[in-house]
């Protein structure tokens, strides 16, 4: 036991960073057609194995499968998926009588032609068996002697769903093939691509939102309107083509969008490993990028770092789809906002070696480098969620609310600052947090209303270094 005795103690540190606040800006948010899966909500993938359980095989009309392949083989770990169906999608389904009378409808837990493959199998009037492919996959416990037990079971089902039908008892026993089954996607206009956005909410959390290979205008412009809304930002696919014209042209049909400054736009798209040994596939360059800046986040670097050059180099690519530009020609694409993955002729590395938004360079500047839309994301939600604390708290007349809130705040930039991601020879060169009344006046308080600002200045990367070597004569001396 140690002693001490009577007294004051004083002692000296730093100033206190206040807790981390834990956000996954590398989570990537991809939508687009898939076999089957839910088409309501968003649904979240850690690996391919999950990804295939929840959403099926690769579909010749999606590039979910293949771009949520290429964003786990570069890093990713945590992947939400929006399922495009078209107006007219549809369950497969039969319904089972009791020999005379309507019993249960049994229904595919999602729409798709892929529940047409589905059996259900009455037996013992007491027992549901569910086959896909001729293969068992669920079977009930031996105890489902009413319709309303078989409803209850089948709530939990990862294939089926059931119904009450009609006025019949208990299904005899037999097989039921569902047919009907239609994912409709062969008709979704953008409307429903939007739908499919809109699964993906905001209490998710911030990241990259994607629709891997759709390259339409509108599309794109859907994606930026997303990212605003939801705290994200947007990686944006162009055409996959080599032609500079095509590329800028694409960039800036979106430079005058109200969100431009939310989205980035790479090309060109890449080939990575087929599913079996040899073969091959191109996909996005959204599905990549999105691995590449998850993996960076993941390897300790904070969201205003980059994931281009070193810190973009990719693990799945073999190849590019089109051959890399001249340097002539990646000059004018990082001028209109086409960030160019190339590969590097010595070593054969393919990397990311842009990493602009397609925000105007001449109206909108301040957000020309992807890395602050990125930065102002964090910012955003781990404010978002540190001022969740004060919802609710009692605002005295003290200034001592609004004193918790501003270090609340501080602490948060303070990180960022520690971290280089604020530029400033001070913390208060790099940020200033403000919640006091001069923004808080009397009546807004009084209806319950406090407000909080962060100016910061985001550190910009160096996007070129310029070396000069000079030959000093051997009677000279270096100065």
């Amino acid at each position: 036991m140690t002693t001490t005795a009577p007294g004051v103690t004083v002692r000296q540190r730093e100033a206190r960073t206040g807790a981390s606040i834990a956000v996954d800006e590398g989570t990537a948010f991809f939508v687009g057609i898939t076999e089957k899966g839910s088409a309501s909500a968003a649904i979240l993938c850690r690996n391919m194995d999950q990804v295939e359980d929840a959403t099926g095989d690769a579909v010749a009309a999606g590039l979910i499968h293949a771009s949520a392949d290429a964003f786990f083989r570069e890093g990713g770990s945590r992947l939400y998926i929006g399922r495009v169906v078209g107006d007219a999608a549809a369950v497969s389904a039969v319904t089972m009588d009791d020999g005379a009378t309507d019993s249960v409808r049994f229904e595919a837990i999602s729409p798709g032609a892929w529940g047409d493959d589905l059996d259900v199998i009455v037996a013992g009037q007491n027992q549901v068996t569910v086959e896909l492919d001729g293969e068992v996959v669920e079977e009930s416990p031996a105890t489902l002697t009413t319709k309303a037990l078989i409803i209850a079971w089948a709530g939990n089902s990862s294939y089926i769903r059931a119904v009450d039908a009609g006025a019949g008892a208990f299904p005899d026993d037999g097989t039921g093939s569902l047919v009907g089954g239609s994912d409709d996607s062969g008709s979704a206009a953008d409307d429903n691509w939007q739908a499919a956005l809109d699964v993906l909410v905001k209490d998710l959390g911030p990241g990259q939102v994607a629709a891997p290979g759709r390259t339409s205008e509108v599309g794109q412009q859907q994606l930026l309107a997303h990212a605003e809304a939801n705290n994200r930002v947007a990686l944006i696919d162009p055409a996959n083509t080599g032609t500079k014209g095509t590329l800028v042209s694409a960039a800036n049909a979106l430079h005058d969008d109200d969100n431009a400054r939310f989205g980035a736009m790479f090309a060109p798209w890449v080939v990575i490993p087929g599913t079996t040994a040899g073969t091959t596939r191109t996909v996005p360059p959204s599905a990549v990028v999105a691995g590449i800046i998850a993996n960076s986040d993941a390897s300790g670097n904070n969201p205003n770092v980059a994931a281009a050059g070193d810190q973009g180099i990719s693990v799945s690519a073999q190849e590019l789809s089109q051959d890399s530009w001249i340097e002539e020609d990646r000059a004018d694409l990082n001028d209109a906002g086409v960030n160019v993955i190339r590969q590097r002729a010595v070593t054969g590395t393919i990397q990311v070696y842009g990493f602009r938004s397609l925000a105007d360079p001449v109206t909108d500047d301040a957000f020309i480098q992807f890395t602050a839309s990125r930065e102002f994301m964090s910012l955003a939600a781990r404010g978002d969620q540190a001022l969740e604390a004060f919802v609710f708290g009692e605002v005295d007349g003290k200034g001592v609310f609004f004193s918790k809130v501003e270090g609340a705040l501080r602490s948060i930039c303070l990180e960022d600052y520690n971290l280089g991601a604020l530029y400033g020879d001070t913390p208060d060169e790099a940020f200033k947090v403000t919640c006091n009344e001069s923004i808080n006046p009397p009546a807004q308080i009084a209806q319950g209303e406090i407000h909080a600002v962060i100016e910061a200045r985001v550190s910009p990367f160096a996007e070129r270094v310029v070396l000069e070597i000079v030959k000093v004569a051997n009677t000279e001396a270096l100065v």
